[in-house]
């Protein structure tokens, strides 16, 4: 089981994946504390009874807060809750943590359900998809008579819309091809992530639905 949690330095909650919101984070927020003041250094990390890694990574002022019991390396908790914070970026815009520091701003019940969503779909594609664990967009591996249709459609988009710089066609969270405009600025591999899990949310709705 993995939860994501954003807070405040004083373990405040701004977003949690549990409603019990009001419990938990500031539970975590004194743990962090007790790290930095435990004369530990820059440690970021504990491990609690259960096997349960707590991982502690400042942006923006905030502290976003990963819980996971899968056995996932630092590293690749790390990565996620960088994703993690892409995507609330992506989502809520960078005023969203300028407002931080002048009110209480917080996460709105429809925001809090969409990071839900997008929370649920990090989980679900690390556990599912190898390539994700190391910052990787996957690629479908297709035979040529598959690749070559693809790639032409999209370079046909290209020739068709002149406005279009970048171009991807996915099966799932795996991409099939991609074009590229000649002398465009290449997309930003976080942009890509952002993608994939975007796709693997969709997915999931609908599955749901």
């Amino acid at each position: 089981m993995k939860s994501f949690f954003i807070t405040n330095d004083v373990g405040n909650p701004i977003f949690c994946e549990s409603d019990n919101a009001q419990l938990v984070c500031p539970i975590l927020g004194v743990t962090q504390s007790l790290l930095k003041e435990s004369g530990l250094g820059s440690a970021r990390s504990v491990t609690i009874p259960g096997g349960i890694t707590l991982l502690f990574e400042e942006f923006s002022g905030l502290q976003f807060l990963v819980a996971s019991d899968e056995g996932e390396g630092l590293a690749i908790l790390e990565s996620q809750l960088r994703l993690l914070y892409a995507i609330v970026c992506i989502t809520q815009g960078p005023s969203f943590f300028e407002s931080l520091a002048t009110n209480s701003q917080h996460f709105t019940g429809r925001a809090t359900r969409e990071l839900r969503k997008y929370t649920a779909a990090i989980s679900l594609l690390s556990s599912s998809q190898q390539g994700f664990l190391v910052d990787a967009v996957e690629r479908l591996d297709t035979s040529d008579s598959v690749y070559v249709p693809c790639k032409n459609a999209l370079e046909q988009l290209g020739k068709a819309k002149r406005t279009v710089e970048h171009a991807f066609l996915f099966a799932g969270p795996r991409m099939v091809a991609r074009f590229s405009r000649r002398g465009m600025r290449d997309v930003h591999h976080e942009d890509l992530l952002f993608l994939v899990v975007h796709l693997q949310m969709l997915a999931s709705g609908r599955a749901l639905s």
